[in-house]
């Protein structure tokens, strides 16, 4: 790779210290990138963003006025952007253990510790561009697989995310391929994404229908059904960008109903014609997102997580009772 090979890649700075975006778009101008688009703040910018589609977004994720982690999750999550698979490298000042787990989990590639030299960005851009992990969804996550041997468990799907970075670096950027490599990525995505998400749904109605049918509800079962309608809210905008069966969001809305009814009503136990109902259509979309996978599976693997979930919040219980009863450990000298 030369200098020149740099000369395609947009690149978006978000940074809130006006010499510090001077430093990095400098740094990143030495490599031979000649579009870097600088922002301090995000606010009132996100639709700009979204129209600059960048190949490369370096972003501070200590500054309050950015919320970089919100921002993150935001691009690879949400299915209005049009490229969750581009790279993205964070910064800080402070790596902390709880930081550096946080950068984990937003689906930033990478993570630059302030002050960083430019050899330091050009060795992650080299690294994004000749090593960069695959992609893995999960009801939460989307980003690089963060796992230390993927191969443990290689039921779970990855995919190698398109990447406009390397395409232009490495002189292979058409338009077109690009514009069916991000289409084909995104499919994937929005495909396992909705899996994932019609499989959480059926097994946190499942797990909270005990709770919610005690007067008064129980109130971790009742936070845990509510997880249900940001879920199905995601479903709705990734049936919206493909083909469909038009009864998938019927049910959707009628899920959202139920939910709502529920959420309305925090002192008064769930109807359990309310929860049966609610029983059938999260059984139906699982079913619907994946016919691959039988009534009788889905309702064996429901059941087995549901089982294991109940053991891991008991657990966390009694080591809370356990704690409470010691108090806090006491400093050694």
């Amino acid at each position: 790779m030369t200098e020149n090979t740099y000369g395609l890649i947009d690149a978006v700075v978000i940074e809130p210290g006006a010499s510090a975006i001077r430093w990095m778009r400098d740094a990143l101008g030495h490599m031979g990138v000649r579009k870097t688009h600088p922002f301090q703040s995000l606010k009132g910018s996100s639709e700009q963003i979204v129209s600059l589609t960048p190949d490369l977004i370096i972003v501070d994720i200590d500054a309050p006025e950015i919320d970089g982690f919100k921002f993150i999750h935001w691009v690879r999550s949400d299915p209005v952007y049009p490229n969750p698979f581009v790279c993205i490298i964070a910064t800080t000042w402070h790596p902390t253990a709880s930081l550096l787990q946080k950068v984990d989990n937003s689906g930033a590639d990478a993570l630059l510790v302030k002050p960083f030299s430019p050899k330091q960005i050009m060795d992650q851009l080299h690294h994004l561009i000749e090593a960069r992990k695959r992609f893995v969804v999960s009801t939460d996550y989307i980003g690089p697989d963060r796992r230390k041997n993927p191969r443990d468990d290689p039921e779970i799907p990855t995919l190698e995310a398109p990447n406009t970075l390397r395409l232009k670096v490495s002189g292979h950027w058409d338009t077109n391929t690009a514009r069916d490599l991000l289409a084909k990525g995104i499919g994937w995505l929005s495909e396992h994404k909705a899996q994932r998400d019609a499989f959480q749904i059926a097994f946190l109605l499942e797990y909270a229908k005990p709770g919610l049918l005690t007067h008064p509800p129980d109130r971790i079962a009742f936070l845990h059904a509510l997880k249900v309608g940001a879920l199905v809210d995601d479903m709705v905008k990734r049936l919206i960008t493909r083909d469909h069966d038009p009864n998938l969001e019927t049910t959707c809305k009628a899920l959202l109903t139920l939910i709502e009814r529920i959420r309305r009503k925090p002192e008064t136990a769930a109807a359990s014609a309310d929860m049966e109902q609610l029983h059938t259509l999260s059984f139906r979309l699982a079913q619907a997102i994946e016919p691959s996978r039988t009534l009788e599976q889905l309702t064996h693997q429901i059941a087995e997580s549901t089982v294991d979930y109940r053991a891991r919040m008991e657990c966390l219980k009694a080591t809370k009772a356990q704690s409470a009863i010691n108090g806090p450990a006491k400093p050694s000298h």
